[in-house]
């Protein structure tokens, strides 16, 4: 696993990206676990281009894709976040670029590359939308336009992050991942079954060696200590008695240090 991402009421302010420098922070703490083992892979294997995935709608892919591109960016690494669900492009309608030129206009031709890479609040993220063209429904994400892509896109930029379609609806999304490094799965708690994450997995098949590890998404805290033994604990920076800068550890309302 490679980490966990709270439930939340609001999303909106997470797609428009105005926050303030404290949620800024709280997001980082969020999303720490994740990034630490995410920039490891991307180190040790070279890993630039990742899917993010999940087996069905509804489980908060796209906003958490948006989140890990958000924090490897805040992290110093110059990143891309792409739209890459051409049915349903929630990602690229909250990222107000639904009239836009993006994926498909490159693909099929009309534009150049810098001309679908948008710039957002963080000055290392950028996005690119499914774009304006109407025969979407014909995309291919097996096409040599597409493979032109993503070995053009890799020259420009450290990781690039793609919001893929729910594996389970769109089936040969899967030969999307013959150009791709590494896989992210998003899991929903209380809403993806074991049935259809073990289905994912058969899908994917022989790409199963790509899969960088699972995020398990909507944790509700209050939930989760009233009915199990899992006991939550969060991070602040403090310093000790010389005066050096320390991580501590919060848990239960006290705090310690950790070694």
């Amino acid at each position: 696993m490679l980490g966990t991402l709270f439930h939340k009421k609001n999303t909106d302010n997470y797609y428009l990206g105005n926050y303030s420098l404290k949620e800024g922070y709280k997001r980082m703490n969020e999303t720490g676990e994740i990034l630490v083992n995410i920039k490891k892979v991307v180190k040790a294997k070279g890993t630039k281009l990742i899917s993010v995935c999940s087996p069905l709608r509804r489980e908060g892919k796209s906003l958490a894709s948006l989140q890990i591109a958000d924090a490897l960016a805040n992290k110093g690494m110059n990143v891309l976040l792409v739209d890459m669900d051409m049915f349903i492009p929630k990602l690229t309608r909250k990222m107000g670029k639904e009239n836009d030129l993006g994926l498909l206009n490159y693909t099929n031709g009309e534009v150049n590359l810098e001309s679908i890479i948008y710039p957002t609040n963080n000055p290392l993220l950028s996005f690119t939308g499914v774009g304006t063209s109407d025969d979407r429904y014909r995309f291919q994400y097996d096409s040599p336009e597409f493979e032109k892509y993503t070995k053009e896109i890799t020259k420009h930029f450290d990781v690039i992050l793609f919001d893929t379609p729910a594996v389970l609806h769109i089936p040969d999304i899967v030969t999307f991942m013959d150009h791709m490094d590494g896989i992210v799965i998003v899991a929903r708690l209380m809403h993806t079954s074991r049935k259809s994450f073990d289905r994912l997995l058969q899908l994917i098949g022989h790409h199963t060696d790509k899969i960088i590890g699972t995020v398990i998404n909507d944790l509700k805290i209050n939930a989760l200590q009233r009915y199990s033994d899992f006991q939550y604990y969060g991070y602040e920076y403090g310093y000790n008695e010389e005066g050096q800068k320390v991580k501590k550890r919060k848990k239960s309302g006290k705090t310690k240090d950790v070694a």
